[in-house]
């Protein structure tokens, strides 16, 4: 008899230990190619309830007896610890839980191809796994101008960028433009650090 054994999925067992039964190697039919990870290749699932405590374990082959069944030896890699299949939180879990305490919190998500937060429009953010979700920072709203100008040779010219009241003022009096009207204005947000 063995004083203890490890399974083939890292768990150590001894005799006395309370196990419950665990099905480890199903496939799923649905990602059964070799482009699918490990993790989702196989269902970890039908862990069964009842709870088995273990006898003995065989010296050559580390399959145990369960003192509530007859003289019948189980492989080990069928069994899991009692509580030790601890649910993951969701990966969103503290959002989720600001989201659902408070629905009217504003979210975002990271879109990767803009390289930008986007807001969540639809009323309620879909939480996949994958994508990175955040609390709508405040934002401080500030107008941008074109403008329409006079240069220092006199001719008319319109320029290309946006700019604030006091970002147009520093340019004009660096340029020596003296003559200009606002043309035309956009709003841009900015994050506010707290």
């Amino acid at each position: 008899m063995l004083e203890s054994f490890t399974n083939s999925y890292g768990e150590t067992f001894k005799v006395g230990d309370k196990v419950q039964f665990v099905r480890y190697v199903e496939k799923n039919p649905f990602n059964d190619g070799w482009w699918a990870p490990d993790d989702m290749r196989y269902i970890f699932n039908e862990i069964r309830e009842e709870v088995f405590t273990i006898d003995d374990i065989m010296f050559n082959t580390g399959a145990v007896s369960l003192v509530e069944e007859d003289i019948y030896y189980w492989p080990m890699d069928s069994f899991t610890k009692v509580n030790s299949i601890k649910a993951k939180p969701h990966v969103h879990a503290e959002l989720i839980k600001m989201w659902a305490d408070d629905p009217t919190i504003k979210f975002q998500y990271y879109n990767t191809g803009a390289e930008d937060w986007i807001d969540v429009n639809t009323g309620e953010p879909t939480w996949h796994t994958n994508t990175k979700y955040r609390v709508k920072p405040k934002v401080k709203i500030e107008k941008y101008y074109k403008y329409v100008y006079n240069s220092a040779t006199k001719k008319t010219a319109i320029n290309d960028a946006y700019y604030t009241e006091e970002q147009w003022g520093k340019h004009a009096t660096a340029t020596g433009i003296k003559e200009y009207v606002r043309l035309d204005w956009t709003m841009k947000e900015f994050e506010v650090e707290e």
